[in-house]
């Protein structure tokens, strides 16, 4: 299996959220995204739409640190990592993603966040389990937003592979 870039974005300037659109859709996808904090106090909170959905269609399951599990459902967005709190620090977050037409859109995804700088900080990291329940229409469009406190700063990534 041969992965090929659907798209990417790179912000020029700070931002809240990182967007994706008009991409071919395939039917498995890969989302890689290098998220530069511009915050010593940001709290991640990562969240994202598939093809601009903001209704009540996705539900998931997440565990930070690999401790208290947390889960939802009827929800609007596709969440991607839940209250991190780092010290600042970048993120990196992997998500893969089935997107069959005719079938609900399942996503894994997991975030490492580097927190406080040096050996002495463990770095922070979540996984999270979620699906999105439309079966008409395939994924062309992914926005990934922080809705915690703080900007992803100039330079940050959010880059789409698929493959068929």
């Amino acid at each position: 299996m041969a992965w090929g870039k659907n798209g990417t974005t790179t912000l020029s300037s700070a931002s809240d959220t990182l967007d994706v659109t008009g991409f071919t859709a395939s039917e498995t996808m890969q989302t890689l995204q290098h998220g530069i904090l511009n915050s010593s106090s940001l709290k991640l909170t990562t969240r994202g739409n598939l093809n601009g959905d903001t209704g009540n269609n996705y539900a998931y399951r997440t565990k930070d640190n690999g401790v208290t599990e947390e889960y939802g459902g009827s929800i609007s967005y596709w969440r991607i990592g839940a209250g991190l709190n780092p010290t600042g620090g970048d993120n990196f977050i992997v998500s893969y993603m089935v997107n069959i037409s005719g079938e609900e859109k399942l996503m894994l995804s997991w975030i490492n966040n580097s927190n406080a700088s040096g050996a002495g900080n463990a770095p922070q990291r979540g996984e999270t389990a979620c699906k999105w329940v439309n079966t008409s229409d395939q994924v062309t469009d992914i926005d990934q937003a922080n809705v915690g406190n703080g900007d992803y700063n100039t330079d940050s990534n959010l880059t789409v592979l698929g493959t068929n």
